[in-house]
């Protein structure tokens, strides 16, 4: 009976594995072609991460290329766009611009009633030769607005120049039984750049000893104690400002007494040098010292740095 039992225990276990041998089958079957697609997809993604990856270099060297371009361009384009201006701002340095005049009046807009204006408001001694005049491109305004402004452009600069004087120094012209007033016909860019020195212009003003004039386009110069210094900033110009009011400020205290303990000569050579030392940059003062040499500076540069250092902080002894 034993053996009979172990017989049929035996059958079926065999069948058992029989199976489980054909489900494992089965499963490696398929675990087999999920791998192959597998590695299918991988090598498809590989090569779609190849392709991508060269487009992205060539994307890149694309871009650099461009925006080196653009760069160029953009200088390129500021600089025809800065000589245009230029040209534009220096095709109207001959013009004048004359506001006031009535739109009702018996003045008109030819160029021999404005050459006769402009004789009478600044009593010339010949009518001044001009091109043209006109009024601005504008509608005509209703009676009691404000008129249109005359631009007039004379043939010789050296007139436009003595008129454009001669107007800032009267401002405001009377003629018959109006007021104009007369100014340069500049750009936009070149009034706006102009106008941006008029808080610096005032400031200067108020400090003694001082020239000033705004030169053609908008640059500033200022000179003093014989030191000139052109600005094309505000900012620079107002930053040289302060400087300029602390070393007054300064000298006005120590000069006096400088000039009882100090020979003329040498009180003069002091001023000279204190001026140009104080009013330039720092970077700029030693080499300035360095380059300049008096009978006061002849023992080397050591003994000017010494020099310049007395000067400032010497005091008569009581």
């Amino acid at each position: 009976m034993a053996a009979v039992f172990k017989t049929e225990l035996h059958e079926a276990l065999k069948d058992n594995l029989s199976s489980i041998k054909a489900e494992l089958q089965t499963v490696m079957a398929d675990l087999s072609v999920s791998i192959t697609n597998v590695k299918s997809d991988v090598s498809a993604l590989k090569s779609t991460v190849g392709e991508m990856e060269t487009s992205l270099s060539t994307c890149t060297d694309d871009i650099s290329t461009l925006q080196a371009k653009v760069e160029h361009l953009s200088a390129e384009l500021e600089r025809v766009d800065n000589r245009c201006e230029d040209l534009e701002a220096r095709s109207r340095r001959n013009n004048v611009r004359i506001v006031g005049v009535p739109e009702e009046t018996t003045i008109t807009n030819t160029t021999a009633a404005i050459s006769t204006l402009l004789k009478e408001a600044f009593k010339l001694e010949k009518e001044p030769l001009l091109d043209r005049a006109h009024r601005t491109l504008q509608p005509k305004p209703r009676p009691g607005e404000r008129p249109r402004t005359i631009i007039a452009r004379l043939h010789y600069h050296a007139d436009c120049a003595d008129i454009l004087r001669r107007a800032r120094a009267q401002q405001r012209i009377k003629i018959g039984d109006f007021v104009v007033s007369i100014f340069p016909d500049h750009t936009s860019r070149t009034a706006r750049a102009r106008a941006a020195f008029n808080d610096v212009r005032r400031q200067l003003r108020e400090i003694p000893g001082i020239r000033f004039g705004l030169l053609y386009p908008a640059r500033l110069r200022i000179t003093h104690g014989g030191t000139e210094r052109q600005f094309n900033s505000p900012d620079d110009a107002e930053t040289f400002i302060k400087t300029l009011v602390k070393y007054i400020v300064q000298d006005k205290k120590i000069d006096q007494q400088l000039a009882i303990c100090l020979s003329p000569n040498l009180h003069k050579d002091r001023v000279e040098l204190q001026t140009e030392f104080d009013l330039i940059t720092t970077t700029d003062a030693e080499r300035l010292l360095l380059r300049s040499r008096s009978t006061y500076y002849e023992h080397g540069d050591k003994a000017s740095r010494l020099l310049a250092h007395q000067l400032r902080v010497r005091r008569p002894h009581v």
